[in-house]
């Protein structure tokens, strides 16, 4: 009897329940139902959220930059970028990826690490290339100036070195200072000089028994300058310099003794597969 009476009165429980919980009999279902697709788009928005994070890689610093440095020294690298991510360097040495290393945010947006060279390293070009990645997305940026890595305590005998070939028991600072630069320049005249010989001789110097192209041009400047009538090229040969790396050449002139006349000189030094910048000289008739 007290179990019947019980059994009868559930319903009326259950009801009486709902009603202090503000849920109605029988929709209890539905009302979970229709919260699925409120919720599962939050969780859809808030993966695409981080999906659109802005990679931004801002600046990459190290104190290698343009100079040389020995296997000795260790290279602190820094990258300004987007707070938060994963970030790593990646050393390129003669155009290939040698080693990459995990950068440590030391502070929202600043990241660094440090690279350690083996005793016996020797790198002609060296570029740091930083590396971001956030879920998907990843980024790259290259610093732009190259630095170079000498082997500390390497002997002192002089070597000839090519681009990115390294040749054993060399001087490898020094050959790398001739890799660089070939010195170039003219010591008989200054730029824009007034001149009224009838043979110009021109000298300069540059690397000794370097090839100096030579290139000589005239024109006659009108209308306030801003008009160049070209007149003809009047040198145009290549010439080598002594041992001590002098040079010089001559500028016929011939009837050319237009006042105001100008003569462009452009010359360009030249050892084995290397070459020197260009550079300029004008000269002008009185």
């Amino acid at each position: 009897m007290i179990t019947r009476q019980c059994s009868r009165n559930i319903p009326y429980f259950a009801g009486i329940l709902g009603i202090l919980l503000y849920v109605p009999m029988g929709i209890t279902q539905t009302v979970t139902e229709s919260l699925l697709p409120t919720i599962e788009p939050f969780y859809d928005n808030f993966a695409t959220v981080k999906s659109q994070v802005n990679l931004q890689i801002i600046s990459i610093t190290h104190q290698g930059q343009g100079k040389f440095l020995t296997s000795d020294q260790s290279l602190t690298v820094k990258i300004k970028a987007t707070p938060g991510v994963n970030a790593s360097i990646l050393l390129l040495a003669d155009k290939y990826i040698i080693r990459e290393t995990t950068a440590r945010e030391i502070a929202p947006g600043i990241y660094q690490a440090t690279i350690e060279f083996d005793p016996n390293t020797e790198i002609v070009e060296g570029i740091i290339m930083a590396r971001l990645q956030y879920g998907n997305q990843v980024v790259y940026q290259a610093q732009n100036t190259p630095f170079t890595v000498a082997r500390a305590n390497h002997p002192q005998e002089t070597c000839t070195i090519r681009r990115s070939q390294l040749i054993p028991g060399c001087n490898f600072a020094s050959s790398l200072q001739e890799l660089t630069t070939i010195p170039l320049n003219f010591t008989s005249h200054h730029d824009g000089e007034i001149v009224n010989d009838n043979n110009l001789v021109v000298m300069g110097e540059t690397q000794p028994n370097a090839k100096v192209s030579i290139k000589v041009s005239t024109f006659l400047p009108v209308v306030g300058n801003i008009v160049k009538l070209e007149a003809q090229t009047l040198v145009n040969k290549t010439i080598t310099a002594d041992q001590k790396g002098n040079f010089s050449f001559t500028i016929p002139q011939g009837n050319r003794t237009i006042s105001g006349l100008k003569y462009n000189i452009d010359a360009i030094a030249i050892v084995e597969d290397r070459t020197s910048s260009s550079v300029q000289l004008t000269l002008q008739n009185n």
